[in-house]
């Protein structure tokens, strides 16, 4: 995985058929989809809510995308800040039917290359 010393950084904001999305990664995945025809929901943090829990305590996750065609979540993850991948993991294997995609640099990189990577 990547470097943990970046504890979080900040994104420019792009617009992508209307829609905002964080950073140049997630624009890029958006126009991706887009071009492949792909429907996708850039979900909404007071909204599109998993719940997981971790230490004991109750929390909330939303992933970057929803793509309804495939039932799936895809969280773009150029970096893994924090507790990220611990969150991740937690995420997982307690919302065991929702499927999600963590589009690290390697999965991205393939994915912009054409390729499904589900």
């Amino acid at each position: 995985f990547p470097s943990h010393d970046n504890h979080g950084g900040r994104c420019k904001w792009y617009e992508v058929s209307g829609v905002k999305v964080q950073g140049s990664w997630e624009r890029n995945v958006a126009e991706k989809l887009n071009q492949l025809n792909i429907p996708w929901i850039k979900l909404r943090t007071s909204k599109d809510i998993i719940h997981y829990e971790i230490d004991g305590n109750r929390r909330s996750y939303t992933p970057d995308f929803y793509l309804p065609t495939f039932d799936l979540y895809i969280e773009v993850k150029g970096y893994w800040w924090g507790k990220d991948e611990q969150k991740m993991k937690c995420v997982r294997e307690q919302n065991p039917t929702k499927r999600i995609l963590i589009m690290t640099k390697e999965v991205y990189k393939r994915f912009l290359n054409g390729e499904l990577v589900w």
